[in-house]
C-alpha cells in the first residue's frame, strides 16, 4: 500500500530542473534528487504518483509537490534492507548520510564512554566488563586514547543515558500528533508479595507504522490490583 505520509516542500527537497529542453507542446521535467536513484516512480491505479524503493519495495507518495524528505528517511532510517545486516555496499549517499567518515573522525572520550553505556544497556554487559583485562587489551590496540572507567563510573554513566533518554522520550511523545494507548504488563513472584509492573505506549507513526516505547518498569507491592496499577499508572502520566 502507498502511504499519504509527506512533509513541508524545502530547498534540498526539489526534484524537478527547469533548465531542460522543451518539447513542441510542453515542457519535459526531470527527476534531479538523488534520492530517485534508489527509487522507481510510477503512475498507480488512480493516476497517482507512487515511488517505490528498489531495495525493500515499499511503496511511498511520490507527487513532486509531497517532496522527498519522506523518501530520504525512509532509506537512512527506515529501509529494511539498507539497514540489516546483509546492505549493499554501493548504497546510496541518502542512506549513509549519517555514517560518520574517517577522514573527519576527532576522538571524544565522553561519547565513547556514553557509547559503551549505550552498548551494556543493549546487550545486558556486567558493569564489570570495563575491568576485563583481555577488553582493555582490545579497547587500547582499537584506540589507544579511550580510557576505560571502573565499574561505579559505568553504573553511573548507564543512570545517565537513563535521563537522557527519558527526556528525549518527554519531548518526543508531547511533539506526537497521534494518540497514545496504553497497556500494562504484571509479573509476580511465587515466593515473594511484589511483582513488577511495565507501562508501554503504542502509537502510529506518520509513516503508518505501529510503534512502542517503554514508559517505566517498576516494582509494586501486594495487594497487585486495580487500585495499586491505578496509581501507579497515574504517577506516571503525572510524572
Amino acid at each position: 500500500m502507498s502511504s499519504d505520509y509527506s512533509e513541508p516542500i524545502t530547498a534540498d527537497d526539489a526534484e524537478l530542473n527547469d533548465d531542460v529542453s522543451q518539447g513542441p507542446t510542453k515542457r519535459i521535467r526531470k527527476l534531479t534528487s538523488k534520492v530517485w536513484d534508489d527509487f522507481v516512480k510510477f503512475k498507480g491505479p488512480n493516476g497517482n504518483d507512487i515511488a517505490r524503493c528498489k531495495h525493500c519495495n515499499r511503496e511511498f507518495v511520490g507527487e513532486s509537490r509531497k517532496g522527498t524528505s519522506h523518501l530520504k528517511n525512509h532509506l537512512s532510517k527506515a529501509c529494511p534492507v539498507l539497514k540489516g545486516p546483509n546492505a549493499p555496499r554501493n548504497a546510496s549517499k541518502a542512506a549513509s548520510e549519517s555514517t560518520p567518515k574517517v577522514a573527519n573522525f576527532k576522538f571524544d572520550q565522553e561519547r565513547s564512554r556514553m557509547d559503551f553505556s549505550r552498548m551494556v544497556i543493549k546487550h545486558n554487559y556486567p558493569f564489570n566488563m570495563a575491568e576485563h583485562e583481555f577488553f582493555e587489551i582490545f579497547c587500547n590496540n582499537l584506540q589507544p586514547m579511550f580510557k576505560l572507567v571502573s565499574r561505579n563510573t559505568v553504573r553511573a554513566d548507564v543512570l545517565d543515558v537513563y535521563e537522557i533518554e527519558k527526556a528525549k522520550l518527554y519531548q518526543f511523545l508531547d511533539e506526537l500528533s497521534s494518540k497514545i494507548t496504553l497497556t500494562t504488563d504484571i509479573w509476580t513472584s511465587d515466593h515473594q508479595n511484589f511483582a513488577y509492573t511495565g507501562l508501554t505506549a503504542h502509537y502510529v507513526t506518520n509513516d503508518w507504522e505501529l510503534k512502542k516505547k517503554i514508559l517505566a518498569y517498576r516494582r509494586i507491592d501486594y495487594p497487585h490490583d486495580e487500585d495499586h496499577l491505578f496509581s501507579f499508572i497515574k504517577d506516571l502520566i503525572l510524572e
